[in-house]
């Protein structure tokens, strides 16, 4: 989750392409920031995306074309950031053997899965900074500035489910990305609210917006399989 600058050498040297890399500012367009378990290692839990990393992590890593994990103890620091990260690890891995191991590395390989799990990725732009208050609820703004959803692996009859807020008089609008048609408009929700929404038909993707000037926050977005 730290963007050590010695692995850029290591990529340059071995041309293998890397998930991230040392940048003199952080990008809120990088997947880093965006796709479900490259936040959880990034972020060392969970972003506002409400999915299990250790069930969708071999699906996430394959279809982002990702060959190889290296957990590095010499430059990994200890704490949280080593218990995290190699438990992740783990649970991504559990039952495979490692692919290379000595006293400072360990290399899983990424195969492709048997069953793909479905899961669901933030758009671009427009999705606030991660916010975290005083309780730990996590949390992103979103204003009436469309914040696109992608769905990767989703079934028919698959539900998006929402955990919201907003102001008294702002509500909170979700349509297919392809088009407005369709619209849903969820109530305002000024002491939070959780819904659900049925994806038939199917859309690839799903934009949200604030009906007013507004911010609203997205504490939660996850998927109820059929």
């Amino acid at each position: 989750n730290y963007d050590r600058p010695g692995y850029l050498l290591y990529q340059t040297v071995h041309q293998k392409p890397l998930t991230v890399g040392y940048i003199s500012r952080d990008d809120p367009r990088t997947l880093t920031e965006r796709a479900p378990v490259l936040q959880h290692f990034r972020h060392l839990g969970p972003d506002i995306l409400d999915i299990d990393p250790a069930l969708v992590g071999m699906t996430v890593l394959h279809d982002l074309g990702v060959s190889f994990v290296v957990e590095d103890r010499y430059k990994m620091p200890g704490g949280e950031e080593k218990s995290y990260t190699e438990g992740l690890a783990s649970a991504i891995f559990a039952g495979q053997p490692a692919f290379f191991a000595d006293d400072r590395l360990t290399v899983q390989r990424v195969h492709t899965p048997d069953k793909p799990m479905p899961y669901v990725v933030l758009g671009e732009f427009n999705w606030g900074p991660l916010h975290t208050d005083k309780s730990g609820q996590r949390s992103r703004g979103i204003t009436n500035q469309p914040a696109l959803l992608y769905f990767y692996h989703v079934q028919k009859n698959t539900q998006l489910k929402i955990r919201y807020r907003t102001p008294p008089d702002t509500g909170l609008q979700i349509y297919p990305s392809e088009s407005a048609v369709g619209t849903q408009l969820l109530p305002p929700a000024p002491d939070g609210r959780e819904m659900t929404i049925m994806l038939n038909p199917f859309p690839k993707g799903l934009t949200l917006a604030a009906d007013r000037s507004s911010e609203v926050q997205i504490d939660a977005l996850g998927l109820v399989l059929p």
